[in-house]
C-alpha cells in the first residue's frame, strides 16, 4: 500500500511565503507615505553619487538605486525606493521565518510589528541611506542560517551548504558590519552538521571544509562592496577596528562608553534587554508541553550572534542610529517572540513591547527633525549661501558634519579621519575623498572647507596632504558669508 504524500510541510510553507508577502506589501506602503524629509548620515553622499553616476563602496544599494531609476524613477524617488523596498522584504522575510516556526499568525505579526517599529529599522526605512538594504541583509542571513541549522528530517549536507552559502552573501554584501554575527553563524554551522547526524569527528572535518569555502565565497563576494578605484582593501575595512580608545566629541564620554551607548542602548535597548531575556526563557522551558525545542547549540547561537556586535562596537567612533547593530536585531526579535510563546499570552507581551519601541522611534524620529542649536544658526546660514545647495562639505567633526548633512541635506566628509586614523587607513581616505573631489569638482559640484581646517592643517601634516590632494588640478577660492568663512575649491 501506497502512503499519501505528507502535503503539511508544504501547506505550512505556502502559508508562510503568503504571511510574508502580505507584510512586505503593507510594510512598503507604510514606509512610503511615512518617508522623512531629513537627510541623514551616508544619505546626501549615495544622492550625489547617483546624480553623478560614480558608485561609492556600497555598490549594491547604488545598483539597487539604478535599478528603481530604470524603472522610470527620478534619482530622489529612487534613492527612496531603495530605502523602502529592502526594508519592507525584511520585514516580510521575518514574518515568513516567524511564521514557518511558530505557525501562529497572531505571534508572527507581533513579532514583525516589535521589529519594525525599532528606531533603527524604522529610521532607514524611511529616509534616504544604506541600511534599510543592511536591514534584509540582516533578516536573509540570519533566517538562511537558522533554517539550515534546524533541518527537516533527511535534510543532507547540501541545504547546509547552501543555507551558509545564502546567510554569508546576503550578510557580507549588504554592509560589512553585518559580518559581526559571524560567531553565531559558526556556531548555527556546526549545530547543522551535529543535526544531521554526522559525529563529531566528521563534523569538525567538514566544519574545516565548509569554513575554508566560507571564506573563499566571502572574499569573492565582497568585491560588490570593497571600491578598488578608491584603494579599499579587506586590511582598510579591519583597521578601524585597531584604533585607540579616545573620549568622543559629541557626549565627552570614553569611546567605547559612547559607541555601545549611541549604537546599542539608545536605538535598541528595549529589543536587547528584553529579546536576550527571550533566549534565556526560551532556554529554561524547551522541554515544556508546545515550547520550541531549543537546544544548547542554537541558544549559544543566538547569544553570539547579538552579542559579537555590541562588544565589536566598542571599536572605532559609530554613531548613526545603531544602524551598526541592526544585524543583531532579527536574532533579537526571534528569540523575544521564542520567549513569549514559552511564557504563555505572547500577544499581548509583544505589543507591549512594540509600544515601548515605538515611543523610543518617536523621540529619535523628534530628535532629528528638531531644529538647529541656537548658537549653530548662524554658521548654517553662512553655509547654505556659500554652497547654495551644492558640492560637498568636509566638515571639522563628525557633529559637524551631521549637523550639515541633516539641516541642509549637502553630502559631508569628516575631516577628523585624516587625523585619527592609522596611515594605512588613512591613505583609503584620502584616496577615496581626492577621487571624490575631483570628480565633483569636474561636475560642476565644488568642495568647501572651513578657514579653521586650513589653520589646522598648519600644524597637522596629515591633514595638510589630505587637503594638498584634494587641491591637486583645482583652484581654492576664498568665500565669506555672515557666520561662515572658508574656501571653495573648484
Amino acid at each position: 500500500m501506497i502512503a499519501a504524500p505528507d502535503t503539511s510541510a508544504v501547506s505550512a510553507n505556502q502559508k508562510a511565503f503568503l504571511v510574508g508577502v502580505l507584510v512586505a506589501v503593507v510594510s512598503v506602503l507604510l514606509f512610503a507615505f511615512g518617508f522623512q524629509e531629513t537627510f541623514y548620515g551616508d544619505g546626501p553622499l549615495q544622492l550625489q553619487a547617483y546624480r553623478t553616476g560614480r558608485p561609492t563602496a556600497h555598490r549594491l544599494h547604488f545598483l539597487l538605486t539604478e535599478l528603481m531609476a530604470g524603472l522610470g524613477l527620478e534619482p530622489l524617488q529612487a534613492a527612496r525606493a531603495a530605502s523602502c523596498l529592502p526594508a519592507a522584504l525584511a520585514l516580510g522575510a521575518m514574518a515568513g521565518m516567524l511564521q514557518a516556526t511558530h505557525k501562529q499568525i497572531g505571534l508572527t505579526l507581533a513579532g514583525v510589528v516589535v521589529l519594525a517599529a525599532t528606531p533603527s529599522v524604522y529610521f532607514f526605512a524611511t529616509t534616504i541611506e544604506v541600511h534599510g538594504l543592511q536591514l534584509l541583509g540582516s533578516v536573509v542571513g540570519f533566517a538562511a542560517a537558522w533554517r539550515a541549522a534546524h533541518p527537516r528530517p533527511g535534510a543532507g549536507l547540501a541545504s547546509l551548504a547552501w543555507g551558509s552559502v545564502i546567510s554569508i552573501a546576503a550578510l557580507i554584501t549588504t554592509h560589512p558590519t553585518n559580518v559581526l554575527a559571524g560567531l553565531g553563524l559558526v556556531v548555527l554551522v556546526w549545530r547543522g552538521l551535529r543535526a544531521r547526524g554526522i559525529s563529531r569527528q566528521a563534523a569538525q572535518r567538514i566544519f574545516l571544509g565548509i569554513g575554508m569555502a566560507a571564506v573563499l565565497v566571502a572574499l569573492v563576494v565582497s568585491k560588490t562592496y570593497l571600491d578598488p578605484q578608491s584603494a579599499r582593501t579587506p586590511m582598510n575595512v579591519v583597521l578601524p577596528l585597531l584604533w585607540e580608545p579616545s573620549r568622543t566629541a559629541a557626549s565627552g564620554l570614553p569611546q567605547p562608553l559612547h559607541n555601545v551607548l549611541e549604537a546599542v542602548i539608545k536605538p535598541s535597548g528595549v529589543l536587547l534587554i528584553l529579546g536576550c531575556a527571550g533566549f534565556a526563557v526560551a532556554r529554561a522551558r524547551a522541554s515544556a508541553p508546545g515550547a520550541y525545542a531549543l537546544s544548547t547549540s542554537s541558544h549559544w547561537a543566538l547569544w553570539l550572534w547579538t552579542l559579537g556586535p555590541a562588544v565589536a562596537l566598542a571599536g572605532p567612533d559609530f554613531h548613526e542610529n545603531g544602524a551598526y547593530f541592526m544585524v543583531a536585531l532579527p536574532a533579537l526579535a526571534f528569540g523575544l517572540a521564542l520567549g513569549a510563546r514559552a511564557l504563555g499570552p505572547s500577544v499581548p507581551a509583544l505589543l507591549l513591547v512594540a509600544v515601548a519601541n515605538a515611543s523610543l522611534t518617536a523621540g529619535r524620529m523628534a530628535e532629528a527633525k528638531a531644529p538647529a542649536p541656537q548658537d549653530q544658526q548662524a554658521f548654517l546660514a553662512g553655509l547654505a549661501e556659500v554652497t547654495a545647495g551644492r558640492g560637498l562639505y568636509l566638515a571639522r567633526t563628525q557633529a559637524e558634519a551631521d549637523l550639515v548633512e541633516r539641516h541642509l541635506g549637502i553630502p559631508t566628509e569628516n575631516l577628523r579621519y585624516f587625523v585619527v586614523l592609522p596611515p594605512e587607513e588613512r591613505a583609503f581616505f584620502l584616496a577615496k575623498i581626492g577621487a571624490w573631489g575631483r570628480a565633483l569638482v569636474e561636475r560642476g559640484e565644488p568642495v568647501f572647507l572651513h578657514e579653521d581646517a586650513l589653520i589646522e592643517a598648519e600644524r597637522r601634516p596629515a591633514l595638510a596632504e589630505a587637503l594638498s590632494e584634494l587641491s591637486r588640478d583645482a583652484e581654492q577660492v576664498p568665500v565669506a558669508a555672515t557666520g561662515f568663512r572658508g574656501v571653495r575649491i573648484e
